[in-house]
């Protein structure tokens, strides 16, 4: 995509880095739903870009999950849908040494017992992915 050492050819960059991204590789699948995110992407390709996320945070990747519920919070591309937010940003801090961020708060003040409950069940479900295409 960059053309580092070659040139510049936007479809052949996409092709390799579609092709690492399906086989695990979290940086190719990052990269990719950077690439598909870019501001004036159509909403296909944000689309896309959701789905590169979602591949990089069943890895673990933290930085994915946060995307995903930075998404699913500010819902301006996408469906608003403060559960999968919550979830999301949930993970994202997980184990981690962070103080949960205030928007995850505020989310879960506005849940209902419901919600609250089928997020407490997915967190306690959450299964990191080793690298493999799944």
């Amino acid at each position: 995509l960059q053309g580092d050492g070659v040139p510049k050819d936007e479809v052949e960059g996409l092709k390799w880095l579609t092709l690492a991204g399906r086989g695990g590789l979290e940086r190719a699948q990052m990269s990719l739903a950077s690439h598909y995110s870019q501001e004036g992407s159509t909403p296909d390709d944000y689309l896309k870009a959701m789905a590169w996320w979602k591949r990089a945070a069943r890895h673990g990747n933290r930085a994915a999950m946060a995307e995903l519920g930075k998404a699913f919070h500010e819902g301006k591309r996408i469906r608003k849908d403060l559960l999968e937010a919550y979830i999301w940003l949930s993970l994202a801090y997980l184990k981690r040494d962070y103080t949960m961020p205030p928007s995850v708060k505020e989310i879960e003040a506005v849940l209902s017992t419901e919600q609250k409950e089928r997020a407490k069940n997915r967190l306690d479900s959450w299964v990191v992915f080793p690298n493999d295409k799944w």
